[in-house]
């Protein structure tokens, strides 16, 4: 089917400046896993309208031309000397036409608030599925039980974040309704729960499902029936590997092959002579990271860096101590780890039980303070090597104080840490996104405001490191540096800002 699904170009148009109001509105979470309900349980049912026979197809000869007479098509170059937003955040030109018009692009985020109407707007109407003139529904699937609970609190702050919009008016007069099912991080649980908020619950879009087997059981699916599968919760190299012919998927968060290849870099050029052991997800996510170590060092290493052997697990595993005696045994002196914070944790304490003190590379996603009760305490984590592409809870940077001071008042349940400030990120991108994609959004225009970030700005993330998407790059963060664990468990920088590319 793929073979002919029509693809679309983005077409470079006139963009008016405009002020529009955002409206956002979320349940709080069902953690209710046998029944699989979802987290709201009053969502409006989604209204389909003409406008959503669209595609995402536009004719080459109008793409090319708009491409090569920018004064025809009305676009202008970015700009940084139009009326700053909130925070000193200025407005950026548009680089296509959002449907019924939109408020000024900023060319930063500002917090999770909502956008008033311009005057002159059109007025809001049923413009594609799961779209009512006061409803933008959008559908999820998250591990709000099982082995990767400790995620969590990413949905739960997206969550305070639209409820945030919706209570300051919301998106252009309408509330952000999310339906959120528990799929406990197992694809088999992800595939029905997609189809109901599809065919039964009439989602606008998926919107960050969390985690690469359970958005890759979807991945076909969702493109075929071309509904918008958007800032996926996961590093995988396929959400942008082939974008004409998955056209309504896109990433959020670095790729994992780039974080491989950094980590083996490291090892190249700091632990010359050390034999490599390697425990992986045995799923897309470790190969993901497996297949970027490999780039480097080769399928068995190199001389000086030898791989003595590789270890997987299963998500439903409750232990993993036999693979690390494993790793022990073949003599590994470099430990990659590549896990999510539950089985990395398992993985830590069980080396330190062994008596194994092996130098630990361990990847970004693991990196939580829930990882370091898991892993015995934070002497069992301390040497670590990891890569960070954001501040972390423990420090006093003022962005850090603002989602500190966010989570006090609007999700007083969820515990200061590391992928809060993860899920206040996400929440102010699609406060953005929701913005540019126009007072009457169709699910074409919102992947075409999802391909408009140029060098966007998120106070959250380290500097230097900014967000940037286009049709053909699905990637948009690209950047990270370097961390080591300390004593506390707690990882600080280290080397230069790193950007890299599959």
């Amino acid at each position: 089917m793929l073979a002919t699904l029509p693809l679309r170009r983005t077409l470079l148009v006139t963009g008016l400046s405009a002020l529009i109001a955002l409206t956002v509105s979320c349940s709080s979470s069902n953690n209710n896993s046998s029944s699989n309900k979802p987290s709201n349980t009053g969502a409006a049912s989604a209204t389909q309208a003409s406008a959503a026979s669209a595609t995402r197809a536009a004719a080459p000869a109008s793409a090319s031309a708009a491409a090569a007479s920018p004064a025809a098509s009305g676009t202008t170059a970015a700009s940084t000397s139009g009326s700053p937003a909130a925070g000193g955040v200025q407005t950026v030109a548009k680089t296509f036409n959002p449907p019924g018009g939109s408020a000024d692009w900023s060319s930063g985020a500002s917090g999770c608030h909502g956008v008033k109407a311009p005057a002159g707007a059109d007025a809001p109407k049923a413009s594609d599925t799961g779209i009512t003139p006061t409803e933008i529904h959008l559908g999820t699937t998250q591990p709000l039980s099982g082995a990767a609970t400790s995620y969590v609190p990413i949905i739960k702050t997206m969550q305070a974040c639209f409820a945030q919009v919706n209570a300051e008016g919301g998106i252009y007069g309408r509330k952000i309704n999310v339906t959120v099912y528990d799929d406990q991080y197992i694809p088999a649980n992800t595939v029905p729960l997609v189809h109901k908020l599809v065919e039964q619950d009439k989602v606008f879009a998926i919107a960050s499902l969390l985690g690469t087997p359970t958005n890759t059981s979807v991945f076909d699916y969702l493109n075929d029936q071309k509904v918008p599968q958007i800032w996926i919760l996961s590093g995988a190299p396929a959400w942008g590997a082939d974008p004409k012919s998955h056209p309504y998927a896109i990433g959020w968060q670095p790729d994992y092959v780039s974080e491989g290849k950094t980590y083996a870099t490291y090892i190249q050029q700091n632990l010359k002579g050390k034999k490599i052991g390697i425990l992986y997800q045995n799923d897309d996510y470790g190969k993901g990271y497996l297949q970027g170590i490999t780039k480097v060092l080769g399928d068995k290493g190199t001389a000086d860096n030898p791989i003595v052997d590789e270890e997987v697990y299963e998500t439903t595993a409750s232990d993993v101590s036999g693979q690390v005696t494993n790793l022990k045994d073949k003599g590994a002196e470099v430990f990659i780890l590549i896990a999510i914070p539950k089985f990395a944790g398992l993985a830590l304490k069980s080396a330190a039980d062994q008596g194994w003190k092996p130098t630990v590379i361990l990847n970004s996603v693991a990196l939580d303070p829930s990882l370091t009760g898991v892993a015995g305490g934070p002497q069992n984590v301390a040497g670590a090597i990891s890569d960070l592409y954001y501040h972390q809870f423990n420090e006093t940077d003022p962005s850090v104080l603002e989602v500190k001071d966010f989570i006090t008042k609007n999700a007083p349940d969820v515990q200061m840490a590391n992928f809060p400030i993860f899920g206040y990120m996400i929440g102010q991108t699609y406060v953005e996104t929701l913005k540019r994609a126009g007072v009457n959004p169709t699910r074409d225009s919102l992947m075409q405001a999802t391909e408009s970030f140029q060098k966007w700005t998120i106070p959250q993330l380290l500097p230097g490191i900014t967000f940037s998407t286009s049709f053909d790059n699905r990637r948009p963060l690209s950047c990270f540096k370097l961390a080591k664990a300390g004593e506390d468990g707690n990882f600080q920088l280290f080397g230069d800002t790193i950007c890299s590319n599959p």
